[in-house]
């Protein structure tokens, strides 16, 4: 008799998701991973989500989390994780669709970090993605061959100016889980996720679109000018080149103020357990050190950012 095959749970979050998620529910239901759960935290939605949701348990292993709108997507995310058992989980979206392959691969990808490194540290693996319209057609076979963002990101100094990977393209480790919950006050809870995985474990990448990430208005997080020619982007930038700069510089504020709380959040809860080189990166923003200094202890780092916006942050760093 073969054995079972350790089961991992899904954390979604859904909000007025009814008119997509069918079809990522219908992908769940295709995994070739055996042994999945799925657990679904809805954050009041006014259409027929929860029906949805009803209707698929038929064919799929649902739990709802507790129904207790929070308002907020890094909490509704929180609330799902916190029901969560198995010692693997994934985060999902409520409008995507996830390729047969994705829960298999990235599990085995976790796991082999778990040989190699125990299964007390914390991993997270994580895959590319194909960038899909509203009717799922393809407007780019992958993310990061379509942008600057790099699946080579592993350290965290890649990730302390952006973060380089959707949750919807990551499966984590209970390990890593334990130690990031509860989420503080962040942002975004995917990347305070792969900041926790990086300072504290290891991150492996699976070079295969496994999510159709779906481009919508009605995105909580998506993709600005996704698939746009360089051209394209040149002559939109010098053809609004006084409103850009201006949007711009309210980004890099905006982006700043969100760095310096994440390293704030990040040096509250774990102190002097971080390692003396991520420690030295930490307080240099903290203590608003010049553009120069920060540039230099993020030499070799992978930013995902253009270099104007790259510098734009690091001088809103250093200024506010």
């Amino acid at each position: 008799m073969s054995e079972q095959p350790t089961r991992v749970d899904i954390a979604l979050a859904t909000y007025n998701g009814a008119r997509y998620l069918p079809e990522q529910l219908a992908s769940f239901a295709q995994q070739t991973y055996p042994h999945i759960r799925i657990y679904v935290s809805d954050d009041g939605s006014s259409d027929d989500t929860l029906g949805v949701i009803a209707a698929a348990q038929n064919q799929l292993d649902i739990s709802i989390a507790p129904l207790d709108p929070q308002r907020d997507i890094v909490r509704n995310f929180e609330n799902a994780l916190r029901c969560t058992e198995a010692p693997y989980i994934a985060l999902s979206d409520q409008d995507d669709v996830w390729d047969p392959l994705k829960i298999s691969l990235l599990q085995k990808c976790v796991a082999g970090l778990e040989v190699r490194y125990g299964k007390s540290v914390p991993a997270l693996a994580f895959c590319d993605l194909a960038i899909v319209g509203e009717k799922l057609d393809v407007i780019n076979s992958s993310y990061f061959r379509s942008s600057i963002k790099s699946g080579q990101a592993a350290f965290f100094r890649d990730f302390v100016i952006n973060n380089h990977v959707p949750g919807c393209a990551m499966l984590m480790n209970r390990a890593l889980l334990d130690l990031a919950l509860p989420f503080p006050k962040v942002d975004i809870h995917d990347h305070w996720l792969i900041q926790v995985a990086s300072l504290f474990g290891h991150i492996g990448h699976v070079d295969m679109p496994l999510v159709q990430y779906r481009q919508h208005g009605s995105n909580s997080i998506g993709l600005a000018h996704v698939g746009e020619r360089r051209a394209a982007k040149a002559l939109r930038f010098l053809t609004s080149l006084p409103s850009e700069l201006a949007m711009r510089q309210r980004t890099w504020a905006m982006q700043a103020a969100s760095i310096y709380n994440s390293m704030a959040q990040l040096r509250a809860r774990f102190g002097n357990r971080l390692r003396p080189d991520d420690l030295e990166i930490i307080d240099a923003i903290l203590d608003r050190a010049d553009a120069s200094r920060i540039n230099h202890l993020l030499r070799s780092a992978k930013h995902g950012d253009r270099w104007l916006d790259y510098r734009g942050v690091l001088r809103a760093l250093a200024a506010s």
